[in-house]
């Protein structure tokens, strides 16, 4: 008998279309469907490795949980920073050296029962982006968005 004569049925054929039809549709959406746009996110989980050993010092974390807190932020990072533009590399140094020295601060504050010293530093590596060196952790999307401060304030 020749293959003429057999009859595909409609099942095997949309079986066969599926997985062409989808590789067509990943190929075409593919380049623009599937990005987050998100901006800087090497340098987003460098910082939160760093504040995440700083919150054990601080206490607030275990010192056993600072590995679960980097994978947290691991993803987490995945949305990037605020702004529409990646820190220099300068200001990604300024940063995470920033964050390291006080994290010093804070070890030295506790290892002193120095409460002040201890809390100003752990002030700052919990919100960096209040801080110059770190500021472009929430820098503005150039458009100005809905939550920008009035320059007038």
């Amino acid at each position: 008998m020749s293959r003429d004569h057999v009859r595909t049925s409609p099942r095997l054929a949309l079986r066969r279309l599926r997985p062409s039809a989808l590789c067509g549709l990943l190929l075409l959406v593919g380049p623009w469907g599937c990005s987050t746009g998100a901006i800087a996110i090497q340098q987003c989980r460098e910082i939160e490795r760093q504040r995440c050993e700083g919150a054990a010092v601080c206490g607030v974390i275990k010192s056993s949980e600072v590995d679960s807190c980097k994978r947290f932020y691991n993803d987490q990072c995945l949305h990037g920073i605020s702004g529409d533009e990646e820190p220099t590399a300068d200001e990604q140094t300024d940063c995470l050296t920033f964050l390291q020295e006080r994290q010093a601060d804070a070890e030295a504050a506790r290892d002193d029962d120095d409460q002040d010293a201890l809390e100003d530093a752990c002030q700052v590596l919990a919100e960096p982006w209040d801080y110059d060196q770190c500021a472009f952790i929430n820098r503005q999307i150039a458009e100005g968005g809905s939550g920008s401060k009035d320059e007038d304030e």
